[in-house]
């Protein structure tokens, strides 16, 4: 019997085995995952001025938000910065920039949600474009299939007919590309500058969020 026992630990503390039993886990599972087991879950928001809080008053950001929801289990890293785009980070962030790369790629987070693509669409980037972007970060950030990523659908503009048609082109194909991982925001509500979340829209994006890490 304890032969038995001593193989089965034996065989777990291989380094494959552990690797296809997580991505086994990720791959069946859509909420997040303690993949460490440390009983505390880390994720990242990689995103632009929707995204990052330093700007607001108050300082809110539905990143934040989301973690707020159970502070004593959950904590987050909030890699939002204004005007940051898929091109940007994809092109030129990566692969030196280790001042966000670092803390957005730390082992320790269990999963990343992917924010970006509404600064891609004003510099008027196609979707085929922002979707290899999106695609190749993705791929940064999933720790070679060991960590989660939700891709997230850009939010709505009304103020210009033209942008609103490009940016549902964008999230048809995110949509399209990234299927189960995708974070579908839908119709949010819009302030009056025309581009940024309202504090009750970051509070329902956080809602969301949460609801997709803990279903």
């Amino acid at each position: 019997m304890t032969d038995r026992v001593n193989l089965r630990i034996n065989t777990w503390e291989r380094p494959l085995m552990r690797a296809t039993l997580i991505v086994l886990v990720l791959t069946l599972s859509g909420c997040l995952v303690d993949r460490d087991n440390d009983g505390h879950f880390q994720f990242g928001c990689w995103g632009d001025s929707n995204t990052a809080a330093y700007w607001r008053i108050p300082q809110t950001s539905w990143c934040d938000q989301v973690a707020a929801h159970d502070p004593a289990h959950w904590s987050s890293w909030n890699g939002g910065i204004i005007g940051l785009s898929a091109d940007l980070l994809a092109n030129v962030v990566w692969p030196t920039d280790t001042a966000y790369i670092t803390p957005a790629t730390d082992p320790t987070l269990d999963g990343i949600v992917i924010a970006l693509g509404t600064n891609d669409v004003s510099e008027g980037r196609t979707p085929e474009q922002i979707i290899a972007d999106l695609t190749f970060l993705r791929s940064q950030a999933n720790d070679s299939g060991h960590r989660q990523v939700w891709i997230m659908t850009l939010p709505p503009r009304y103020d210009d007919p033209t942008f609103a048609a490009n940016t549902d082109a964008v999230n048809a194909a995110i949509k399209t590309t990234f299927g189960s991982d995708v974070i579908d925001v839908g119709q949010e509500e819009i302030g009056p500058d025309g581009v940024h979340l309202t504090p009750a829209a970051e509070t329902a994006r956080a809602n969301l969020v949460w609801s997709v890490f803990t279903h």
